[in-house]
């Protein structure tokens, strides 16, 4: 993999960014064509295209649009600007996509592995994989949730673990309302019932 990907920079010889990006670049320009640019002052534009209006700053690599921000590739209002003051755009597009990060990527040898008869051994204990137990019923899609995140009504919703539940009825905590009757029945602390 990293020979081939070698072997194809090596085609791109005298060129300063990846063809994918020149091509991108040359789509962007493409697009320019239709934009009009007024100065603002040094180094900052507005651009009209269409029925919007841009602010283009060529010294912070910026434009109201977001894309060159966000792809590192000037967009097309930028490239409008760069026309505008004699600027090759190449020499704006991000040091990531140049073909010399490219080769520092992929310069590198990767020395394949030898035969694992031919490994050294190792008196250690045997690493093996986790015993796989399928669990019963369709997997859950969702992640399970923290108390923090459950959420209903705008309002946090906790669970009842811990909490001590009360008989509605006669409000003693050892029975709830199901249990009422038989709960009637329990001796309390001193020996006597309840009645």
């Amino acid at each position: 993999m990293v020979s081939k990907q070698r072997e194809a920079i090596e085609k791109w010889a005298g060129q300063r960014i990846c063809p994918k990006i020149k091509k991108k670049l040359d789509k962007n320009t493409e697009f320019a064509a239709n934009c009009h640019v007024s100065e603002a002052s040094q180094q900052m534009f507005r651009v009209q295209s269409s029925n919007n209006s841009y602010t283009v700053d060529l010294g912070l690599y910026t434009c109201d649009c977001r894309r060159w921000q966000l792809s590192g590739v000037p967009c097309g209002h930028s490239i409008a600007c760069c026309r505008e003051e004699r600027i090759d755009p190449e020499t704006l597009v991000h040091e990531c996509y140049t073909v010399r990060t490219y080769l520092k990527a992929y310069g590198y040898t990767l020395v394949p592995l030898a035969d694992p008869n031919v490994w050294e051994v190792q008196n250690a204990y045997k690493v093996y994989p986790p015993v796989f137990t399928k669990q019963l019923g369709r997997p859950k899609k969702n992640r399970k949730k923290t108390p923090e995140e459950k959420m209903k009504n705008g309002v946090r919703v906790l669970n009842k673990k811990g909490v001590t539940m009360h008989c509605s009825t006669c409000g003693r905590a050892d029975h709830n309302r199901k249990g009422h009757e038989k709960g009637l029945n329990l001796p309390l602390f001193d020996g006597k019932y309840w009645h």
